[in-house]
């Protein structure tokens, strides 16, 4: 297996290009099945051989001002804390981001997305897990399929979307707009924060800890919207599946 294993390391301007990968080792199988059972890692149609082998970890240190451009069709990856871009993409696990004061790109098919601090714009998706973001300075994209969505801080404007859970965020004072199919919506606001809300919901009641200056449309209040403190920026939340709660801090 080490002989058919291919690992480069090439030095390019600044920067260091690292791939590793198995040579001939692959097999054509039906779907799922190789020639010797259940296919744990497939390419291009084919099976790798090694049935014993589970993963391959790659461990790297690096300054911390480096920019990461990571991918992988089998596992997970962890970044700890960088000053510049990181870029990663897999397809069978999760992401995990430590402090990264740039901007920051992850996408799995297969797991869950954290990301402790971003300084920069942070884009995340996920199909198969929750996204949980400690403190965002940056504007936040999250869309997940499969799970939650929570942000502790965040200074920036906000998209997130889901289908298959809540959407929960705390010390904002930006703009909003969030939309679930699978849960509620609690969005957590200064007791001096000026904004615009647009709250709907078929799933429950909108409820909010600040007064409204505006339009409530049934009893059961379905939706409510309105300026609060003379009006800013804008709280767009969509549910059909929950309840929505805006809630004083």
């Amino acid at each position: 297996m080490l002989k058919d294993f291919s690992f480069e390391v090439d030095r390019q301007g600044s920067g260091v290009f690292i791939r590793g990968t198995f040579k001939n080792g692959w097999t054509s199988g039906g779907g799922f099945f190789g020639s010797r059972g259940f296919c744990r890692q497939m390419r291009n149609g084919k099976c790798l051989e090694y049935t014993w082998l589970r993963s391959i970890e790659y461990r790297l240190t690096v300054p911390p001002q480096l920019a990461a451009d990571l991918h992988t069709s089998g596992g997970s990856i962890e970044v700890g804390d960088l000053k510049n871009d990181v870029n990663a993409r897999t397809s069978g696990g999760s992401l995990r981001f430590g402090r990264i004061d740039g901007p920051v790109n992850g996408e799995t098919s297969g797991g869950s997305i954290t990301l402790s601090r971003g300084q920069g714009r942070a884009v995340l998706h996920t199909s198969g897990g929750s996204i949980r973001i400690d403190d965002a300075a940056g504007d936040v994209e999250a869309s997940t399929s499969g799970g939650s969505i929570e942000i502790t801080h965040t200074s920036g404007r906000v998209v997130a979307h889901t289908s298959g859970g809540s959407i929960r965020i705390g010390n904002t004072g930006n703009a909003v707009d969030a939309s679930t199919s699978g849960g509620g919506i609690f969005v957590d606001m200064p007791s001096s924060a000026a904004f615009q809300l647009d709250a709907s919901t078929s799933g429950g009641g909108v409820h909010s800890d600040f007064t409204v200056m505006g339009a409530v449309n049934d009893s059961e209040r379905h939706s409510l919207r309105g300026a609060v403190n003379g009006g800013g920026p804008l709280l767009h939340l969509r549910t059909s599946g929950g309840g929505i709660r805006i809630r004083r801090n």
